[in-house]
């Protein structure tokens, strides 16, 4: 298995991802949220504390996608990603009611 990076991206990453998001800020919602869901639970306890996705899930994700669980995704890839994301309805607020969804012919709802 190869050497884990260290769970803080670099800052020349974060600033290419940045970039990329500041030129689309319909996606600026989405990467918030989804910072939110992908960060570890009591992220604000572990240095660096930033709420980064674990140093595994970047791994796994990478060995999936390149092929190197060492390598970090393009900035176009992190772009590409969050617009697949936004595609996705928001899910209810707790104790709310899931999204309608549309009787489309042969989905079983009339």
């Amino acid at each position: 298995m190869p050497p884990a990076r260290s769970s803080a991206p670099p800052v020349r990453w974060c600033a290419s991802v940045a970039r990329a998001l500041l030129a689309r800020p319909v996606l600026w919602p989405t990467a918030l949220r989804q910072i939110a869901r992908l960060a570890p639970p009591g992220w604000w306890r572990v240095r660096p504390f930033l709420p980064v996705p674990s140093a595994e899930y970047m791994a796994f994700r990478a060995q999936t996608m390149y092929g190197d669980a060492n390598r970090l995704p393009d900035a176009h890839d992190v772009v590409t990603y969050l617009a697949w994301c936004r595609t996705f309805p928001t899910p209810p607020a707790p104790g709310g009611h899931a999204p309608r969804i549309p009787a489309v012919a042969g989905n079983g709802r009339k």
